[in-house]
């Protein structure tokens, strides 16, 4: 993963990454088991170089290199939406400055859609389907060229 460089460092005052994930996935889930599994699963990809958690803020971009100049990305937050809307930009901007030239993302939830507009990036949106414990549900394809 040598385009991705390295993350910035947290800055004191915000909570680490994998507290960020495990809150996140609790109030997703309710589950500390499932919260737990997905922390182990995200933490080997990273120690394995096949990812990257990218912080700012008390959001988390867990970026994962699909292929050449292309990243696939998905957001674990604790902030506002307001502030999250701030932190689209400013992940593209990390993924452009590491040389990506795509990023990507399936989101399931309709609210996060209504965020990533709110961004005003040229995100191009399409109508999917995305695996979970509890089967396939529909989702949305977003996708930036950078």
């Amino acid at each position: 993963m040598s385009q991705q460089g390295q993350a910035p460092a947290t800055p004191p005052g915000h909570k680490k990454p994998s507290d960020i994930i495990r809150s996140y996935m609790l109030r997703q889930t309710g589950d500390p088991k499932q919260a737990d599994q997905a922390i182990n699963y995200l933490a080997t990809l990273v120690q394995q170089k096949k990812a990257r958690m990218i912080q700012f803020g008390n959001t988390v971009f867990w970026a994962n290199q699909a292929g050449p100049g292309v990243l696939e990305v998905h957001i674990f937050t604790e902030e506002a939406p307001q502030t999250l809307v701030k932190r689209l930009p400013e992940a593209a901007k990390w993924a452009k400055a590491h040389g990506f030239k795509k990023i990507f993302s399936d989101i399931s939830d309709p609210g996060t859609i209504e965020l990533v507009k709110m961004s005003k990036l040229p995100f191009n949106l399409s109508q999917t389907t995305m695996r979970t414990a509890k089967g396939a549900v529909p989702a949305y394809k977003l996708e930036m060229d950078l």
